[in-house]
């Protein structure tokens, strides 16, 4: 898309897996056991090092797009000069586990701030050879990944705090260089907060005085705190749980996220979708939806979207768009319970310390008030819930709550909030549709369940990452995207559709917007389709009032 650059790798990793005769392996969750130790191991069986050095190699140069296998590969490069079979079966597990993750890649969209935060964690002798530690350091430009490394220490630390010491000075470094390198583009930064996890260290790096216990760290190392003490940086505590850079020092344990979406989007279907779409209440004030696709109307739970979203049930429910955070402590859509809201403030904020800071309302939030570790997330939220890039600097009171969840890594009720959402986009009937991704998952499902609901209609496009669906439909042609169809709906239409049948309103709007090359009657006519929806659908609605 042209505001947004995803950055994958996914035809090299084919091409990869094929060249070691990997493709066919069976994909794993982790790149590698968080119970694993690899050593020389002398008594095992040595392998051809050739092949060896050539895998490591392909991965390295995944690691572009990949931070997440970066550890795992550096830990295996170690044992290029002489691997030996447990090695070798350390290696293809990372292959088993890129073979299951192509889609992953680096996402970078448009109009990202330029607030620069760096990660440091370090794993105190984490290798089982030498017993040095392992420095690991990222970089994030707002919510944009720019740079990263794991890489083993020079020298031995004997302690935690000066293995964190050590990596929090190679972030410094790296602090220091993008200040510097934003500088050409005009861009001059206060200070840059380098997050740490190990209160040793911070206290070490602000404290000018060299206690007898620490003499033995070297003094290039104290160019940190000389840094520290002129403002060219600051360093922050950080929860170990939310520090970024711990994939970089150790094995990635299995995660549960609250929502994992990769599916292709069907602009044709989300149209349909909230064409029909009412959200109503069951006697519990439980919200359920209905809709309707051709002559068939379908009836969903909070539960059995659940079990199709495979998104979070029966928790604490909170929803408002409003932008107050007293807005959430006795919303009518809501059965939540927890803190209010000035615990919530407290719990996701940083102290106000600018004049201008001090004279806006406690109640509303900025996205400067909020902490650096969770201002990448507050994006997310913004872009992928609430689909809306508007007020980039103020925080809605929803998202405030859902970053004091992740805080406390608790999930909270993510369908009821789902249906809210899409009962405030069909009201409002502004701006871009959203859950198009989950509305896949629906749309697999009742080609599952009901495939004559979906057969009838006109044939389905699907298209890959994209944030508004109506853009495809109206600019076919500025869509960069991969354009997938489904065969099995398109197969099944040819064989049951009426070649008598007329075409109906969607399909010769799809018509229209499908040839990139429109005469200027065509366009019109496309235009005149517009407006009759836009009639046809206040003419429906005034309808149901007097009713």
């Amino acid at each position: 898309m042209e505001d947004r650059i995803f950055f994958n790798q996914s035809k090299y990793i084919k091409e990869m897996l094929k060249k070691f005769g990997l493709e066919d392996s069976k994909p794993t969750k982790t790149p590698m056991s968080t119970e694993i130790k690899l050593t020389k191991d002398d008594e095992a069986d040595s392998v051809d090092s050739f092949k060896y050095r050539g895998m490591i190699g392909s991965l390295l140069y995944l690691t572009a797009s990949r931070p997440d296998i970066m550890f795992s590969v550096c830990l295996c490069a170690r044992f290029q000069e002489n691997p030996k079979t447990t090695h070798l079966e350390a290696v293809k597990r990372i292959f088993r586990y890129v073979r299951g993750t192509t889609h992953l890649g680096l996402w970078y969209p448009k109009g990202t701030r330029v607030e620069t935060i760096v990660y440091a964690d370090s794993d105190h002798a984490g290798d089982y050879v030498n017993r040095k530690s392992t420095s690991g350091v990222c970089t994030f430009m707002g919510c944009c990944l720019t740079s990263w490394f794991a890489k083993k220490q020079t020298s031995l630390a004997i302690s935690t705090t000066e293995a964190e010491y050590v990596s929090t000075g190679k972030a410094c470094q790296q602090a220091l260089w993008m200040k510097q390198a934003l500088i050409d583009y005009d861009i001059r930064l206060d200070d840059v907060p380098i997050m740490c996890d190990n209160k040793g260290a911070i206290d070490l790096s602000k404290n000018p005085v060299q206690h007898s216990r620490t003499k033995h760290i070297e003094i290039r190392y104290h160019f940190l705190r000389d840094n520290v003490q002129k403002g060219n940086i600051s360093i922050e505590k950080v929860a170990s749980e939310d520090n970024i850079a711990d994939i970089f020092t150790k094995p990635l344990k299995r995660l549960e996220p609250f929502l994992t979406l990769n599916e292709p989007i069907c602009p044709r279907f989300v149209v349909e979708f909230y064409h029909s779409l009412e959200v109503k209440r069951d006697e519990e004030e439980r919200p359920y939806i209905e809709f309707k696709l051709g002559q068939f109307t379908f009836k969903l739970t909070s539960s059995q979207l659940s079990r199709i979203f495979q998104t979070p049930y029966a928790l604490e429910t909170f929803y408002t768009s409003e932008w107050s955070l007293i807005s959430l402590d006795d919303h009518p859509n809501s059965n939540f319970f927890g803190p209010k809201h000035d615990l919530v403030n407290n719990k996701i904020t940083i102290p106000r310390t600018t004049q201008t800071q001090l004279q806006r309302s406690s109640n509303k939030l900025h996205i400067d008030d909020i902490r650096p570790d969770l201002r990448g997330w507050e994006l997310f939220f913004r872009e992928n819930f609430f689909c809306s890039l508007g007020k980039k600097n103020k925080v809605n009171a929803c998202t405030a709550y859902m970053l004091y969840y992740l805080t406390l890594q608790r999930k909270f009720n993510l369908t009821s909030m789902i249906l809210y959402r899409m009962e405030e986009v069909k009201i409002k009937r502004d701006g871009p549709m959203s859950f198009a991704m989950l509305l896949t998952c629906l749309y697999n499902h009742i080609l599952q369940t009901n495939p004559q609901a979906i057969v009838p209609l006109a044939r389905f496009t699907f298209h890959e990452r994209v944030m508004d669906p109506l853009d495809i439909l109206k600019n076919p042609s500025k869509e960069k995207g991969k354009r997938i169809a489904s065969p099995s709906v398109i197969s099944s239409s040819s064989s049951s559709s009426d070649d008598n049948e007329a075409p109906s309103f969607l399909e010769l709007y799809d018509e229209l917007s499908d040839n990139e090359e429109l005469t200027k009657a065509k366009r019109e006519k496309r235009g005149m389709f517009k407006c009759l929806n836009r009639y046809f659908v206040t003419i429906t609605k005034n309808l149901k009032k007097q009713k």
